[in-house]
């Protein structure tokens, strides 16, 4: 039988099996999915070479439409993976808008495998070897059987004993050999769990979210497309999905009683609302008590719910009696869970919504309060859970997170089999081209319900003689996006992807002009046009500010070399030698005095902080230089955010007595501010400087935007806004444990 050949690829402390896909680094195995392991394959194939982009999505995905950022996040995975103190670009290089090149040494070797198939023929032994009799004889041995010298002996019985010495080192070591296989098998780490077979359920495209099931049935909540949320059931195995009968609301956070006669519906907002019971499988809903909170959950034997309100955590009597409060924590908790013997809760802590993004940690406590501790304080794959649960048999909690803008899901093992030990890593469920989200298991174990999404945004524009928002720049997938002063240009960012880019206002000859694994958060102009200054996060640094040339020649540069500060978005002063930005807060809603407002000179490079900037955040300077507008972001209250002024003139800062402010951009004649309300002041306004009086410009709503607190300007100032256009279904897999 011939051979077979199993090549490795060694590079740096690295080495790829090509056959199993598996990488190590030195004696450790390096988690990855397998498309990211491909990924990696095609490179070290093909060292030194530039690997164009088409060449790798047809190699990754040969019989499958995926969009380009399923390449780069596969990049992003591997360039960690790959981490050597310098992020991975030691191995992987980018050639912008082309493709990527490996460019570290590679060694390869092939490791010859025997075949294992029967009457496999023993290899001869070299001609002409020759044994010596025992006792010295001169005879000839037999040709083809080799043996290494036997020590002579006088006696028989020691003749015999040098005969079965080998014997019995073969059998001892043979015995011993087994022994620690199975020393192996027994306490090495269990397999991963894989998912398999993943099949779309539903097929309208609107958002959905909070996932029930009994077994037969699936319970959701569904956002239609004036943006109300609607409780909705269907066959576990798809189909038409029907509308039930539910209290009006902003209500989510479904979860079926034990005995499945009921849901539980609660808020979802902040700190919470009323939570209600809703009879199965039909009947009229009802309170539960008094109680008020969001994200409640019943307990294993039905006799208890727990609920958040705020930044705490609650557990109350079935009937809403005895409400008892068991965990604090510093930011918002966030979807509550009760372990199946009922002894343990597990919960999210969700940061107030910041600048970037949301983040979450994972905490566990007893129901009693005590033992409140972080769950997986050292992972650092994903920023943590957001919504969680166990499976039904304990063995598992699975939840899904965030890593580099991509959400999977996955789970910990909470328990180990015989005397395997656990791995304390998180396993990955999920590596499907859209984000996953909402994780439920049916009562078998074996089959996961989720919400699968893909991101995807529709520019609109508030028509003056439509009274409505309508297409602009044929709805192209963007925010934010702005002008150029002269109005030829206009800068965009892609969404999701987040790589800036340029154009003409004819939407010719486009540009991209920023690449990931760098994403930009927001951008301005320089008013001559040449150059374009964003914030963006990196690797290394989630917000940083930089310059980039508008017409695409060279590469970003950073704002302020070696300043490693939480840098807010850039603006600049109308003859171009300044730029304002403020400092991001660690929590969005939670500034203080320590974040001010810096002016930077651009060519001397120094900076100074405005005069009683303490506190203050988002600066935009007025088209005439004479204001600069900011957000007030050390109130008590969190969420209220009022705008002011700097006077630069008087030196003063001036009150507007306009709050809950998400979002400001100021008008191209420099009277008005325009902004985006927020927590209860949903919609677009402007207020006229200086005697401050708001006016409505647009009400949102009836639109289901992207992303909720961005907005910009046309150049006539109507208000531009990114609808949603994505789509999202609700998926299963069945997942096999081993």
């Amino acid at each position: 039988m011939p051979l077979k050949t199993e090549r490795f690829y060694h590079f740096g402390a690295f080495r790829l099996d090509s056959k199993q896909r598996l990488l190590w680094n030195g004696g450790n195995l390096v988690p990855l999915s397998l498309k990211a392991l491909e990924t990696l394959l095609v490179l070290v194939e093909n060292p030194g070479r530039l690997v164009e982009k088409d060449e790798l999505m047809k190699r990754l995905w040969p019989d499958t439409f995926v969009e380009e950022n399923n390449l780069a996040f596969n990049i992003s995975v591997l360039r960690k993976a790959l981490t050597d103190g310098q992020s991975g670009f030691a191995y992987i290089e980018t050639i912008p808008r082309r493709g990527y090149r490996f460019v570290a040494p590679v060694t390869e070797t092939g490791a010859p495998v025997p075949g294992q198939g029967a009457g496999t023929p023993l290899a001869p032994s070299p001609a002409g070897t020759r044994i010596l009799p025992v006792g010295g004889s001169n005879e000839t041995a037999t040709d083809g059987i080799a043996a290494g010298p036997v020590p002579v002996s006088e006696s028989g019985h020691a003749r015999a004993k040098a005969r079965g010495m080998p014997w019995l080192v073969a059998v001892a070591g043979a015995v011993l050999a087994a022994v620690a296989g199975c020393v192996c098998l027994l306490v090495r780490p269990l397999p991963p769990a894989t998912a398999h077979n993943p099949r779309p359920l539903t097929n309208d495209g609107l958002a959905k979210e909070c996932l029930g099931t009994d077994g037969q049935r699936l319970y959701f909540t569904e956002r239609v497309s004036t943006g109300d949320l609607v409780l909705k059931q269907m066959s576990v195995n798809g189909g038409e999905s029907e509308m039930m009968s539910a209290p009006g609301g902003n209500l989510g956070a479904l979860d079926l009683s034990p005995d499945d006669s009921s849901i539980l519906l609660s808020g979802s907002g902040d700190p919470g609302g009323s939570i209600w019971i809703l009879p199965l499988p039909t009947g009229s809903p009802r309170l539960l008590g008094t109680l008020m909170g969001r994200n409640a959950s019943w307990s294993p034997d039905g006799q208890s719910v727990v609920f958040c309100w705020g930044r705490e955590v609650w557990v109350a009597n079935q009937d809403g009696s005895n409400p008892r409060r068991v965990a604090v924590v510093t930011g918002n908790a966030w979807w509550p869970r009760w372990s199946p013997d009922g002894t343990r809760l597990r919960f999210a802590e969700a940061g107030p919504s910041s600048v970037a993004a949301p983040w979450y940690k994972l905490w566990g406590v007893s129901t009693d309060g005590a033992h409140l501790r972080p769950v997986l304080p050292r992972w650092k794959d994903a920023p943590g859970p957001e919504h969680g649960s166990w499976t039904p048999d304990g063995k598992y909690f699975v939840f899904d997170s965030t890593n580099e803008g991509k959400v999977d899901i996955w789970a910990i093992r909470e328990k180990g089999g015989g005397i395997h030990w656990r791995s304390a890593e998180p396993m990955k469920l999920t590596d499907l081209s859209q984000n996953c989200a909402y994780p439920v298991f049916g009562p078998d174990n074996k089959r996961l319900f989720f919400v699968g999404s893909t991101a995807r945004g529709s520019l609109e524009y508030l028509s003056p003689a439509e009274k409505q928002f309508v297409p602009f720049l044929d709805g192209i997938s963007a925010e934010p996006v702005a002008y150029s002063s002269d109005g030829d240009w206009v800068a965009y960012v892609k969404y999701p992807e987040g790589t800036l880019w340029r154009m003409r206002s004819n939407r010719t000859e486009s540009r991209e002009l920023t690449f990931l694994p760098m994403k930009v958060h927001d951008f301005a102009w320089s008013p001559d046009g040449t150059q374009i200054a964003f914030s963006a996060a990196t690797p290394t640094n989630p917000y940083e500010n930089y310059l980039v040339q508008a017409n695409g020649n060279g590469e970003p540069r950073k704002l302020q070399p070696g300043h490693h500060e939480r840098e807010g978005i850039p603006s600049w002063s109308p003859n171009g030698r300044q730029m304002a930005f403020g400092d991001v807060p660690e929590k969005f809603g939670q500034g203080n005095k320590g974040n001010v407002i810096h002016v930077l000179d651009l060519l001397t490079g120094h900076a100074e902080a405005l005069p009683r900037s303490e506190g203050f955040w988002s600066p935009r300077w007025s088209p005439d230089g004479r204001y600069i507008a900011a957000l007030k972001d050390d109130d008590p209250n969190p969420d209220r955010q009022p705008l002011f002024v700097y006077d630069r003139k008087t030196k003063e800062w001036i009150d507007l007595h306009v709050d809950h402010v998400a979002e400001l951009v100021w008008a191209h004649d420099g009277k008005h501010i325009y902004y985006d309300g927020e927590s209860g002041h949903e919609g677009i306004f402007r207020v006229r400087l200086p005697d401050g009086r708001p006016e409505p410009v647009a009400s949102t709503d009836n639109v289901l935007r992207a992303l909720e607190h961005w907005f910009g300007l046309t150049p006539k100032d109507s208000p531009l806004i990114l609808r949603d256009a994505g789509s999202e279904e609700i998926y299963s897999v069945d997942v096999d444990w081993r």
